[in-house]
């Protein structure tokens, strides 16, 4: 596949058609590696943190990466973790988030 010169866009990103992980920053896509162990296991404590907060108050989402975060048509993210409010999971489309989430 031929590389597109900047701005990468949304668009252009989904047509990637790889299993690899990009963000897109400031128009420029970038891979992202595999993240180390240290940092799986940090997420994974974070996880249990999380889950019983939300089994208290069932409220908003946790969704965890892949998933992509749109926050303009070239700046495209995928946090590990991120927590969207109640009054805000509109911004929870099919597809990816479009919109700056409660929490990264």
């Amino acid at each position: 596949m031929a590389i597109k010169e900047k701005p990468w866009t949304y668009q252009d990103y989904l047509q990637l058609g790889d299993e690899k992980r990009y963000e897109i920053i400031e128009g420029e896509l970038l891979e992202m590696p595999a993240p180390s162990i240290r940092h799986q296991k940090v997420l994974w404590n974070l996880t249990g943190l999380f889950r019983d907060y939300h089994t208290k108050t069932k409220s908003g989402l946790f969704l965890f990466a892949p998933v992509d975060v749109v926050l303009s048509e070239t700046e495209v993210v995928q946090p590990d973790l991120i927590y969207i409010s109640e009054d805000r999971l509109s911004i929870v489309k099919e597809r990816a988030v479009e919109g700056v989430p409660d929490m990264v």
